[in-house]
């Protein structure tokens, strides 16, 4: 049987939190049969940061539960080393911030989430792994 992921960014995950829908995301799962799978980079933008801010702690203490619970889970649930990624992201950063320039700097397009994100669909599309990204 062919594996599934669902890779989700940071956005994705944080409108679920705003909006209430744990237990939503939870039931998904339950039917999903896959993996939901963020990134360190993810992990930090959505429990390690806001964690620390008392307007958000709240949703991030309950994104942190589902982590702890496995509903979301890391890349080495895969097998897949941060240093793989780590790779991947510092390619495709090297790329994607610096194809376009104005007022004689770089324009930064895309983050480190997203393209964390994408590293991992890199890895995963290199693993025959049936992926999507939520974002």
């Amino acid at each position: 049987m062919t594996q599934k992921v669902i890779i989700f960014d940071a956005s994705t995950l944080i409108s679920l939190a705003m909006n209430g829908l744990f237990n939503e995301l939870r039931e998904l799962k339950k039917i999903f049969k896959g993996k939901f799978i963020i990134t360190k980079d993810v992990k930090r933008e959505i429990i390690d940061k806001p964690i620390t801010i008392k307007r958000f702690e709240l949703e991030a203490l309950r994104l942190k539960k589902l982590l702890d619970d496995k509903v979301i889970e890391m890349p080495s649930s895969l097998k897949i080393d941060e240093t793989q990624i780590s790779k991947k992201v510092i390619e495709i950063r090297d790329i994607a911030n610096s194809t376009f320039h104005g007022r004689g700097e770089d324009i930064k397009l895309i983050d480190s989430g997203e393209i964390s994100c994408l590293a991992l669909s890199r890895i995963l599309d290199e693993k025959k792994v049936n992926y999507v990204i939520a974002v």
